[in-house]
């Protein structure tokens, strides 16, 4: 019966030494939420769009119709996006509702945010922008970084709050 004690104590001792530390897991809910805290209620529009590679105007590369578009940051995984007087596609409409949201990893970070964005014609396309293509400012929500590739070239569309 001592044998038993002493067996099961070392069995437990061993269980309880090989539990998980999760002190080391990334938390990307609580960065998520810092993000959604921010920019959540708040409108934006693109100020700049320049190139990654030599930080040069690229304003000319893209549509001129989302230059004067508004991104509202409603609830959560909705962005109202309020066209400016240059309309986009053929079938343009004063508003799209579009969407936002966050991507996690399989280890519970926070991976990627998901972020609509006029890819011509007539369509609004939801976007990944994997974590070091996206940056926002939590303290005030007053800027969001988003790189966006086009033809092997990256740019930085920088959103600013209005």
């Amino acid at each position: 019966m001592k044998n038993t004690i002493i067996v099961l104590a070392l069995f437990m001792t061993t269980i309880l030494a090989c539990k998980k530390d999760d002190d080391n897991q990334p938390d990307g809910k609580a960065e998520s939420d810092a993000i959604a805290n921010a920019i959540l209620g708040k409108k934006y529009k693109i100020s700049a769009i320049r190139t990654v590679e030599g930080n040069t105007d690229a304003r000319g590369e893209f549509p001129a119709c989302i230059l004067d578009d508004s991104y509202f940051i409603r609830s959560a995984g909705t962005v109202q996006i309020v066209q400016g007087a240059q309309l986009c596609g053929t079938h343009a409409q004063d508003t799209v509702n579009a969407s936002w949201g966050f991507g996690y990893a399989d280890n519970g970070g926070l991976k990627s945010l998901f972020f609509s964005l006029y890819t011509g014609g007539d369509t609004y396309k939801e976007m990944e922008f994997i974590k070091g293509d996206f940056t926002v400012n939590t303290s005030n929500g007053q800027e969001i970084t988003l790189v966006v590739s086009k033809a092997s070239i990256k740019y930085n569309f920088y959103l600013v709050k209005i």
